[in-house]
């Protein structure tokens, strides 16, 4: 019974040692000093001949000196990661040297290498999309669809809003529908104005009509039919003035001088132009 007791006791003191060693690398690991110094004196007062005694001496001297180290490499990454926050790439840098500096193995060191890559590929991509965005105005403005359309899906493939996206689609088929109203618009105005050009004054008030069907906001129809009825009525007007003249010239010619006076009078009601009128008139009056 005595030796049972005297094994039971040595395998509680074992768990004992064993928990305080446990305690004591989590207070070191931890970088606590006071406590890693409390929990070494009990596992020494456990076990006094401690194979590691000498090794956990020296690690809980060197706790202060951890401490710091910890605290200067924490500043630095702090600064890091502000200056990444400000937009300050180069800035960023400065602080991952100087943690490399303090120590070359440092996973801090690491981590903000991948943030600074990370902002410097996010950077790459804002300036990607900001010119590319530019590039799709400049399309639109300049009526090349085709390269807006191009721009447009580069844009989709990078890290953009949707809803930007359906904006730039919106101002996309937007141009497409200007576009294709402004080619409509030409063309119909071509038609009117060869119409126009060889006299045939109902083949421009078709085009006018078929303006004023396909544009039925626009006023520019109301334009194209003012117009060819002034030409069409100018038209007959300088018409009728050169029958009235021929007319009058022909009874002048003739002698009849009553024939001339109602032609003459049919002339001025037609506007002829002042000196031609004052000519024909002493003509009338030499009869």
């Amino acid at each position: 019974m005595e030796i049972r007791n005297k094994v039971d006791s040595q395998a509680r003191r074992r768990e004992q040692i064993q928990e305080a060693e446990k305690i004591l690398l989590g207070y070191i690991e931890k970088q606590k000093k006071q406590l890693a110094e409390l929990a070494f004196s009990t596992l020494l007062e456990l076990d006094p001949d401690h194979p590691k005694k000498s090794e956990y001496e020296i690690w809980i001297r060197d706790l202060d000196q951890e401490v710091a180290l910890q605290q200067r490499l924490d500043r630095e990454l702090r600064g890091g990661r502000t200056a990444l926050l400000n937009g300050e790439i180069e800035e960023a840098k400065k602080h991952l040297a100087a943690l490399r500096k303090i120590d070359s193995w440092s996973s801090l060191a690491d981590s903000l290498a991948s943030e600074i890559a990370a902002a410097e590929q996010d950077e790459e991509q804002t300036g990607q999309i900001g010119q590319l965005k530019q590039q799709f105005e400049d399309s639109l403005a300049n009526g090349t669809l085709t390269a807006a359309e191009q721009q447009l899906v580069r844009l989709a493939q990078l890290d953009v809003p949707k809803v930007t996206l359906d904006f730039l689609r919106l101002k996309l088929e937007e141009s497409r529908i200007l576009a294709r109203d402004q080619a409509d618009a030409s063309e119909l105005q071509a038609a009117y104005d060869e119409a126009l050009a060889r006299r045939d004054w109902q083949a421009a008030r078709e085009a006018a009509h078929q303006f004023g069907k396909r544009f039925s906001g626009d006023d520019r129809a109301a334009r194209l039919f003012h117009q060819v009825s002034e030409m069409e009525a100018s038209e007959r007007r300088q018409q009728s003035l050169r029958e009235g003249i021929s007319t009058l010239e022909r009874f002048v010619a003739e002698g009849k001088k009553r024939e001339a006076e109602l032609a003459l009078k049919l002339l001025h009601s037609l506007r002829l132009d002042p000196q031609q009128l004052s000519t024909l008139e002493e003509r009338v009056r030499k009869l």
